[in-house]
């Protein structure tokens, strides 16, 4: 960590002295920037292919505006569908409560209670 540290702060005085240096320096006079050649207003040349292109992405962010709303319809919509398949599941995977045998009708009985007619 302190090797890192001594790195760190041995890099930034060297910046600093190459800068000051650089800045000071009485070579560095400032230089003026060429005089480029007067030709055509670019504007003029380009205007209606500039034009163009801004219908263009005019077109194109109106189609993703429209596509990316028709998306997040969808996702909520698939969003609602989930949560109510897993409220069915939840409702599915509830343990059945058994009801009490005298409910079921299941018995059966060995032995009328009436008398038989012989």
């Amino acid at each position: 960590m302190a090797k890192l540290l001594i790195v760190l702060v041995l890099s930034t005085l060297f910046i600093s002295t190459v800068t000051f240096i650089l800045v000071l320096s009485p070579d560095a006079a400032p230089q003026e920037a060429p005089q480029a050649e007067k030709g055509p207003n670019p504007v003029a040349v380009l205007g209606p292919q500039i034009q163009d292109v801004s219908k263009s992405v005019k077109k194109i962010d109106s189609d993703l505006s429209r596509l990316s709303k028709s998306l997040k319809d969808r996702l909520t919509e698939l969003d609602n569908r989930v949560k109510a398949l897993d409220s069915k599941v939840k409702a599915l995977s509830e343990p059945i409560e058994k009801e009490p045998a005298e409910n079921t009708g299941d018995r059966k009985f060995e032995a009328s209670e009436a008398p038989a007619d012989e």
